[in-house]
């Protein structure tokens, strides 16, 4: 089965119908990765803000495993580590206060003090609005600052830097060929840091790579500027057999969604993506 061969709602039919598409988005996040990452597993959290994913990744690769996080951000930074202190001190977790790229260095960083999780890398036409402040941050090359042996599953959420911080680990990624969930604004983001659609498409193609949308729309040169497709992305090796697997667990989430109440109605409130195979009903047989 192709990756992205069995579709689901488009991402604006979705987001019409659902007030918690972006809560439902996380819970999905964190089920693709439930069923990608095993204990002993090495795992890179890019934009780990305060720990909404590397805590269950934490949990998930177990003491046997590796997790580094990236945040560049001071205040959701300190919060990351106090939510993964064991981790750390057990030798788990590392945590660097630095934002992922492609050139090492620093850069400017639109620090959002209101909603910490629309912070980004400062593009040369921004603004920074009445909750925003500019910061100057380092930036790495994941390349350069993890060592490893393996690695297992990459997420990323830099609000539109993520492609740069993909070129940053071209050397692992051509290595592992981890899975790697991304976001991307397609157009709006190639504008904002500097590249361009054939530049992003040779990339991939070089690599190997072949990605879908968490919708399991597949992104190509054609679909570039489909207002179909959402803004966040898995991206699989092509000899990847997992590819099935994936499909399968998108798919299943977003038919299945109509079974589930809105985030607002639940009667227990608990971190989103602790459980989240007890939200959808159960996991995809592998």
């Amino acid at each position: 089965m192709p990756l992205g061969s069995e579709q689901t709602p488009a991402f604006p039919q979705v987001k019409a119908e659902r007030t918690d598409y972006g809560s439902q988005f996380e819970i999905l996040v964190s089920y693709i990765y439930h069923h990608l990452v095993a204990a002993g597993a090495h795992v890179v959290d890019g934009g780990a803000n305060a720990g909404l994913h590397a805590v269950p990744l934490a949990d998930l690769v177990g003491p046997s495993g590796r997790l580094v996080c990236f945040e560049p951000n001071p205040e959701p930074a300190a919060g990351l580590a106090r939510n993964l202190a064991r981790a750390v001190a057990d030798g788990v977790a590392e945590l660097r206060h630095e934002a992922l790229g492609n050139q090492p260095g620093e850069l400017r960083f639109t620090a959002n003090r209101k909603r910490s999780a629309l912070s980004r890398v400062t593009a040369a036409a921004d603004q920074p609005g009445p909750d925003e402040e500019v910061i100057v941050v380092p930036v790495v090359r994941m390349d350069d600052v993890v060592q490893t042996d393996r690695l297992d599953f990459i997420k990323l959420d830099l609000e539109g830097f993520d492609f740069n911080g993909m070129r940053g680990a071209q050397r692992l990624i051509g290595a592992f060929r981890p899975p790697v969930i991304f976001e991307n604004a397609r157009e709006g983001a190639a504008r904002r840091y500097g590249y361009t659609r054939d530049e992003f498409f040779a990339w991939f193609d070089a690599m190997g790579y072949a990605t879908v949308d968490l919708h399991n729309r597949p992104l190509t040169p054609e679909t570039w500027t489909s207002k179909d497709l959402a803004f966040e992305f898995i991206a699989l090796h092509r000899d990847d057999p997992r590819r099935d697997l994936v499909t399968r667990t998108i798919h299943r989430f977003w038919t299945t969604l109509p079974e589930r109440a809105p985030i607002a109605e639940w009667k227990v409130c608990v971190q989103l993506c602790r459980r989240p195979i007890e939200y959808v009903g159960g996991r995809v047989a592998d």
